[in-house]
C-alpha cells in the first residue's frame, strides 16, 4: 500500500491523536497544505537544509570506542547522583567540596538581599520567572510523554484500515520530521539501534534510578514498576533537538534559569505528539516521563545533528549549544543520517571562550580531548569509550550554586556558535571558514569578545546584562523559526 490517503476527515484524525483543541501546536499539523500523511511526506522542505559548508562524514567528529562503552544508569551522572557524587569528591577534593557547602548555605539570604536591594538580576521578577519556569514543567500532565504512551489516538486497527506504509525509510524520516518540527522540535534525525554500537547509549536505568531498561525477544512493549521492556524488533531511534532562548542565554548568569528550563517544557509535549501520531497510523514510539531512554547529546551526534564541544555536550551550526537533545526508540523503520564535520569541535580546541566565561574555570582547559579524564577532571563518575573534553562537574556545581551567577551555564551564553541573527552575512563567513580551515580561529574568538557577544566580561556577582531581558524586545521561544529554510 503506497500512502495512507484516508477517508478520515482531518479535524476527526486530529481529534484521534488527541490534538483536536489542544492548543499545543497542533496547528503546525493541520495546516492548509497537509491534506493527508502523503502531502506531509512530499512537501518539498520536510528536511531542513543545513548550511552548506556542514559537511556530512562517515563517523562522528568525537571518536569511540564501542568496544568498551558499557551501558550506564542515568541516575549515576552529577545530575542524578549529586549528592553521591560530592561525597566521593570529599576523600580528594575537601576543600572545594565544603566551599560548595558553603556557597548552598549562603544562596537563600543572597537571594533575598538581591530582592530588597532591587539587584539586577536577583530581582523579585527574575526570581519569579524561575520559580514559573519549573512550574511549567510539571504543568504538562494532561499532555506527557511516558514509556509507551498516552493511548488516546484511535488506532489504524480499530478504525478498520490498513497502516501507514511508506515506500522506504526516508519517506518515513521526511514524514517524522514534519510532524516533530510541527510540535516545536528543531531538528531531526535517525539511526539503528545495534548491539554492538548504539544500542550502547540507550540508558541501562531509567532517569531518577527508575526503571531498568531491558532488550527482549517479545512482540510488544511493557513495563512494570521495576522494568521497561523493548522488543528487539524496535530497531530504530529518532533524534531530535529542542529549542532554549538564544537571547537569554546571551542574558545568562541571573537566577531566572528560563533558558534551559524552557527546553524541558517542551520536550514532553514534542514526545507526546509523536508517540499519539505513531499510534494513530499503525506504530509507537518509546520515550520516558524524565529525560530521555538514551544519552542524548551521543544519539544527536551520532545522527548529524549536532557536533560534540568543549562543553561535553552537543552543540548545532544554526543554534550553537542553545539546544537539549533528546531521542525515542521506535518501530518505524528510519534511515541511517551521517555524522557531520562543522569545524566546531576543532574550533573548540583553541577558543576556550565558555571556558573563561566560567568563574570557578569549570570547563575544561586542554587543548586535546581525552579517553579518560586526568587531573581535577578524574574521580567523578563517567563512562570509558568516548574521546571528549570532560568537565569539572564539582566547580561547576559550586559556581551555579552563586545567586546571580550562573543560572545553568553561562558557558552556553559564551559560546561563538550562540548567535540570534543568524542570516547576518559575517556570522555565515566565520562558520563557512571555520568548517573549511582553522587557521583563524584565534582571530574569531578575539572578534567575538570585540564585538561584544555572549554575556560579557566575567563577574563574581550577578551578571550586568541580567537586566536586558526586561527591556529587550524578546524573539518567539528566542530564537528564528526559519533556520534551514533559507
Amino acid at each position: 500500500m503506497k500512502g495512507f490517503h484516508s477517508t478520515v476527515s482531518r479535524r476527526d484524525f486530529m481529534k484521534g491523536v488527541g490534538l483536536a483543541g489542544a492548543g499545543i501546536g497542533a496547528a503546525g499539523l493541520v495546516a492548509p497544505a497537509f491534506h493527508d500523511l502523503d502531502d506531509i511526506v512530499a512537501a518539498k522542505d520536510s528536511m531542513p537544509k543545513r548550511p552548506w559548508w556542514v559537511k556530512k562524514v562517515d563517523s562522528m567528529t568525537t571518536e569511540v570506542d564501542f568496544p568498551i562503552m558499557q551501558r550506564f544508569a542515568e541516575g549515576e551522572t552529577m545530575r542524578g547522583s549529586r549528592l553521591k557524587r560530592f561525597e566521593e569528591a570529599r576523600l580528594t577534593r575537601p576543600a572545594e567540596v565544603d566551599e560548595y557547602t558553603r556557597l548552598q548555605e549562603a544562596a537563600p539570604e543572597q537571594r533575598k538581599q538581591g530582592i530588597l536591594n532591587n539587584i539586577a538580576g536577583l530581582t523579585l521578577r527574575d526570581q519569579a520567572i524561575g520559580t514559573a519556569a519549573q512550574g511549567g514543567i510539571t504543568s504538562v500532565t494532561g499532555y506527557r510523554g511516558t514509556f509507551l504512551n498516552q493511548s488516546k489516538a484511535a488506532t489504524p486497527e480499530s478504525r478498520g484500515v490498513p497502516k501507514w506504509s511508506g515506500t522506504d525509510a526516508e519517506e518515513n524520516l521526511r514524514m517524522i520530521t514534519n510532524v516533530m518540527r510541527g510540535f516545536g522540535a528543531m531538528a531531526v534525525g535517525s539511526c539503528e539501534l545495534k548491539p554492538e554500537t548504539t544500542q550502547k547509549f540507550i540508558y541501562s536505568q531509567e532517569p531518577s534510578f527508575k526503571q531498568f531498561i531491558h532488550f527482549r525477544d517479545v512482540d510488544a512493549p511493557s513495563e512494570t514498576t521495576t522494568e521497561h521492556i523493548i522488543p528487539n524488533s524496535y530497531r530504530w531511534a529518532v533524534t531530535y533537538v529542542v529549542q532554549e532562548s538564544i537571547q537569554v542565554r546571551l542574558m545568562e548568569g541571573h537566577s531566572q534559569g528560563f533558558a534551559p528550563i524552557s527546553r524541558y517544557m517542551r520536550a514532553p509535549m514534542i514526545q507526546a505528539g509523536t508517540q499519539e501520531f505513531l499510534r494513530a497510523i499503525g506504530y509507537d514510539a518509546l520515550g520516558t516521563d524524565g529525560n530521555s531512554l538514551g544519552i542524548g547529546p551521543a544519539f544527536t551526534t551520532f545522527t548529524g545533528i549536532t557536533e560534540m564541544s568543549r562543553l561535553n555536550r552537543g552543540f548545532t551550526p544554526e543554534w550553537g549549544p542553545a539546544v537539549g537533545a533528546w531521542m525515542m526508540v521506535t518501530n518505524l523503520p528510519l534511515p541511517d543520517t551521517s555524522p557531520i564535520d562543522a569545524g566546531m569541535l576543532r574550533f573548540c580546541a583553541t577558543c576556550l571562550k565558555c571556558r573563561d566565561a566560567c568563574g570557578l574555570l569549570a570547563p575544561n582547559g586542554e587543548t586535546d580531548t581525552q579517553w579518560t579524564p586526568e587531573g581535577r577532571y578524574a574521580g567523578l563518575y563517567h563512562t570509558p569509550g568516548k574521546k571528549v573534553y570532560w568537565d569539572d562537574q564539582i566547580l561547576c556545581q559550586s559556581w551555579k550554586s552563586i545567586p546571580g551567577a550562573c543560572a545553568n551555564g553561562r558557558c552556553f551564553g559564551a559560546c561563538v556558535f550562540n548567535k540570534v541573527e543568524h542570516g547576518a552575512g559575517i556570522h555565515t563567513v566565520v562558520k563557512t571558514t571555520i568548517a573549511n580551515t582553522g587557521l583563524f580561529n584565534g582571530f574569531f574568538r578575539n572578534m567575538d569578545d570585540l564585538m561584544g557577544y555572549g554575556p560579557g566580561p566575567k563577574v563574581d556577582g550577578p551578571n550586568p546584562r541580567a537586566a536586558d531581558y526586561w527591556t529587550s524586545p524578546m524573539m518567539i521561544n528566542g530564537i528564528d523559526t526559519t533556520v534551514g529554510f533559507d
